[in-house]
């Protein structure tokens, strides 16, 4: 009777998990033809609880600096930065190079994994938690080696309840895994604890 009353519980907080805010915000770089690079950002934060606003500026260039982990895909208007004690990883690659590309389309953001003590994130002006965010830039002239970039490879970094990832080329087992959403991750305990109750009554009804 406990184990049941139990498992209705992680059945119940596996229903429950929608109601949870965590978000991701991904920077995907992927080769789209010869010599061209070209990156999408998307997704959202749910939160700004942990980040310190800095200040608002104007970037005029979207950049990719390995070594810094830094990463901007510039959309035309002003942005908010904030920032937060940094936690590994601290780079995307070894080059100290900034590359810089041209803007496609779409919102101004960004991250920074490591300057000095921090990590910095760069977003839409007057950024409302939960807005969905889009932007597109191209690297011309580039391929993802020439970047300072290892294709297959991939980086995340907690960022109080949300994820923020780096995908670099096609996704691969060999990149660093992302951390799990909290609302996936009790979504699939429900849903496995609503498998074991099945079984049990099954068993019993026979």
């Amino acid at each position: 009777m406990k184990i049941s009353k139990y498992l209705c519980a992680l059945a119940i907080a596996g229903a429950c998990s929608t109601s949870l805010s965590a978000a991701t915000l991904s920077f995907n770089l992927v080769e789209t033809g010869v010599n061209t690079v070209n990156l999408t950002v998307n997704g959202s934060i749910s939160s700004l609880a942990g980040w310190t606003f800095v200040t608002s500026f104007q970037t005029q260039q979207s950049y990719i600096q390995p070594d810094r982990g830094a990463i901007i895909s510039f959309g035309g208007g002003l942005a908010d930065l904030y920032a937060k004690a940094t936690v590994a990883p601290y780079s995307i690659g070894s080059s100290s190079s900034n590359f810089g590309g041209i803007r496609l389309s779409g919102d101004t953001v960004g991250f920074q994994a490591k300057q000095g003590g921090d990590s910095y994130l760069f977003l839409p002006k007057g950024y409302s938690a939960g807005t969905p965010i889009n932007s597109s830039t191209v690297y011309d002239n580039e391929n993802l080696s020439s970047l300072g970039l290892t294709s297959g490879t991939s980086y995340s970094w907690a960022a109080g309840p949300d994820i923020i990832q780096i995908n670099v080329g096609p996704a691969s087992g060999g990149g660093t895994s992302a951390v799990p959403e909290a609302s996936t991750s009790l979504g699939l305990l429900g849903l496995a604890a609503g498998g074991i109750l099945t079984r049990r009554r099954s068993k019993r009804a026979a």
